[in-house]
C-alpha cells in the first residue's frame, strides 16, 4: 500500500510505540491524526510531524466517535488505523496479605487495551466502507493492532495486561 497522502489514525500516538509509529507514517507521507488522552503530548507530536491531534479515551465509544469525526474533518477519512493505545497496572491480581486486588484498575486495562481496540476498529472500518477502493482487490484501508509478547508469556505482575493483549 502506497501511503503517500493517505490519512492514518494512531491511537496512543503521542508517546511510546505510538509516537514511533506516528513518526514513521508521517515520514512516509501519510497525514497523521493522533488520538491520545494526553492533550499536551498529542499537540507536541502533531506539531513535530505536521499532523493533527485529538483528545480521546479509546475505551469510551462516544469519545472514539467524536475523535474520528474530528480527524475526518481535519484530514479526511482514515485509510490506516494503528491501535497503539495501551495501559498496565503492573500488579499481581491477588496477594496472601491483602487478598484479591480491586477489579476497577484491572477492568480499566482490559477496557483500554482490548475493548478500546475493538471500538476503534469498528468505527474506523465502518468509515472505510464508504471510500473508493485503492486497487482492483477492493482494498479500502488497513487496521493494525499492536500486541505484546506478554500475550503469550506475561511477566510476574502482568497477568491482566497479558490477557488484554492476547484478546
Amino acid at each position: 500500500m502506497d501511503i503517500q497522502g493517505l490519512t492514518a489514525v494512531v491511537t496512543g500516538g503521542a508517546s511510546g510505540i505510538g509516537a514511533g509509529v506516528t513518526r514513521v507514517l508521517a515520514k512516509a507521507g501519510a497525514k497523521v491524526a493522533i488520538l491520545d488522552r494526553n492533550e499536551a503530548l498529542g499537540k507536541a507530536m502533531a506539531e513535530e510531524v505536521g499532523g493533527a491531534s485529538f483528545v480521546c479515551d479509546v475505551a469510551n465509544d462516544e469519545s472514539v466517535q467524536a475523535a474520528l469525526a474530528q480527524a475526518r474533518e481535519a484530514l479526511g477519512t482514515a485509510r490506516i488505523l494503528v491501535n497503539c493505545a495501551g495501559i498496565d497496572t503492573a500488579r499481581k491480581i491477588t496477594s496472601r496479605k491483602s487478598g484479591a486486588h480491586p477489579i476497577g484498575p484491572m477492568k480499566r486495562v482490559v477496557d483500554v487495551n482490548l475493548t478500546g481496540t475493538l471500538i476503534c476498529c469498528a468505527h474506523a472500518s465502518h468509515a472505510m466502507l464508504d471510500l473508493e477502493p485503492l486497487d482492483e482487490d477492493g482494498e479500502r484501508g488497513v487496521l493494525i493492532n499492536i500486541a505484546s509478547i506478554a500475550a503469550f508469556n506475561a511477566p510476574n505482575g502482568q497477568a491482566v495486561y497479558g490477557a488484554s493483549k492476547a484478546g
